[in-house]
């Protein structure tokens, strides 16, 4: 039970906040909006100061002591405490057989999924070091999405292996202010949330049937969540030839990508008007330290793509962009008072797109490869998982664009993905080579895809036996 003398601070949740925890209280998936990192360590790690730098981290940002009330409340609130002591697990298995430690670390990382969190009374960040070597380790960062984003990840990881590397060498820590999540809040509690609205409203007006993705499977009755990723790069080359486009008609490469599912999704519903889900960064220029506060700013938005008037990928581009530019403005109001203004309502669609422009491979200040003092981080993989049953998530990985299809396959079939990812990747090089063809010279199908289809036929073709009749 929480004293009232522990909390310093009580304020409202933010719209994707209040979304979370609403999915978590009307679902039971413990993995939903869970976050967990990955990072494989060579080195030696000192647990003691590892602990006091997870306590450092703990004190300085505030949605580390955060918990969140609901029950007899006419809003859902959020409390920071005082203190809070951090969670940090520690086994060592460097006495097992080799060939069982991988198996072992993955059956740790999906237990410690399942378990998930409690968002009323948990931690809702912990820290699990698995030795597995000598001088080997696996770290592996768990966290509830309420009280951060993608973007905060890297702010995190980074302070922490500062932190501990002052700490080793005994150097005072010299960090910059840390911004309080809450600044945030008062800034969007300010915002003329109707003005919004009739915005959204307008924007949704006459749009009355959903764009969805073939062949899923329709889950019946209970819902399940089996999580499953495709992911596919481009080369580099094609990569420079679209950035290059975009630096041309100054254009992004978010604008462009959004452009190509928009025209996927209309091929693929036969319908020039479509709308999907589009996860924006919500870290508004006006709000002071916004670059370096450690929160959940991101928010989902619709997307609306028209064709109409527009006979060539280029001039739709450019359309997109300038519509994207405009509901910016308006980015921060809730999803679900979004719906509730659409024809739609809630069924105004089934999946999210996200273009990722924050470092996911490594921390803004340590690449994957770099030493931290006693240990070198050589590999980092992360999974998050949603309420949504498809997750399109696009971004650069080096001088790589990259697509990858997050998915649950109680609602997609992998080859339906497998298929998706094909056409999305032929779409992207068709368009890179000409931005200015006809929308309607677009294909689905890649040469090599029409390759094998001209196979497969042939190979079907036989001489129909002359003495046989039809």
């Amino acid at each position: 039970m929480v004293q009232k003398d522990q909390v310093v601070k009580v304020y409202p949740l933010s719209p994707m906040q209040s979304g979370m925890l609403f999915h978590s209280m009307l679902e039971n998936q413990p993995e939903a909006y869970f976050v967990q990192t990955n990072m494989s360590l060579l080195g030696r790690i000192d647990l003691s100061i590892l602990e006091k730098s997870l306590k450092v981290l703990t004190e300085r940002h505030e949605v580390f002591r955060t918990f969140f009330s609901h029950k007899k409340l006419s809003q859902p609130l959020q409390a920071v405490l005082k203190e809070r002591a951090p969670i940090l697990i520690y086994e060592d298995i460097t006495e097992m057989q080799e060939t069982k430690k991988c198996d072992y670390v993955e059956a740790f990382k999906k237990a410690d999924r399942k378990k998930g969190f409690d968002l009323t009374k948990d931690v809702l960040f912990r820290i699990a070091v698995l030795k597995t070597g000598e001088e080997q380790y696996e770290m592996i960062w768990s966290m509830h999405h309420i009280v951060l984003d993608g973007w905060s990840s890297g702010i995190l990881r980074a302070e922490f292996f500062k932190i501990y590397e002052e700490m080793r060498n005994d150097r005072p820590l010299q960090l910059p202010p840390a911004y309080p999540y809450s600044d945030y809040i008062n800034w969007l509690e300010k915002q003329d949330k109707e003005e919004a609205l009739e915005y959204w409203s307008q924007y949704l007006e006459d749009y009355s049937d959903r764009s969805e993705i073939p062949n899923g499977n329709r889950i019946q009755g209970e819902k399940a969540y089996e999580l499953n990723e495709i992911t596919h790069f481009f080369e580099e080359a094609h990569t420079e030839q679209l950035n290059m486009l975009c630096r041309r008609h100054n254009l992004t490469l978010n604008s462009l990508m959004q452009t190509v599912w928009g025209v996927l999704l209309q091929q693929y519903n036969d319908n020039d008007d479509v709308v999907y889900g589009m996860v924006v960064s919500g870290r508004q220029s006006e709000v002071l330290g916004i670059e370096r506060m450690v929160g959940l700013f991101v928010n989902t938005i619709p997307v609306r793509i028209r064709r109409a008037g527009h006979d060539t990928f280029l001039a739709l581009m450019k359309q997109v962009q300038a519509d994207l530019l405009k509901s910016e403005r308006y980015d921060y109001v809730s999803l679900a008072d979004i719906q509730a203004r659409s024809a739609l309502k809630s069924n105004l669609f089934d999946h999210i797109c996200v273009f990722q422009n924050y470092p996911m491979d490594a921390p803004p200040v340590y690449d994957k490869h770099s030493v931290v003092q006693d240990f070198v981080v050589t590999a980092l993989t992360g999974i998050e998982q949603t309420s949504f049953g498809l997750n399109v998530i696009m971004g650069l990985s080096g001088n790589r664009l990259f697509v990858k299809l997050s998915y649950n396959v109680e609602a997609y079939q992998e080859e339906s993905m497998k298929q998706l990812i094909r056409h999305l990747a032929a779409m992207v090089e068709q368009v890179a080579a000409r931005p200015e063809m006809r929308l309607d010279e677009i294909e689905l199908a890649g040469e090599e895809e029409k390759r094998q289809l001209l196979t497969m036929f042939n190979d079907t073709k036989a001489d129909y036996p002359k003495d046989q009749t039809i």
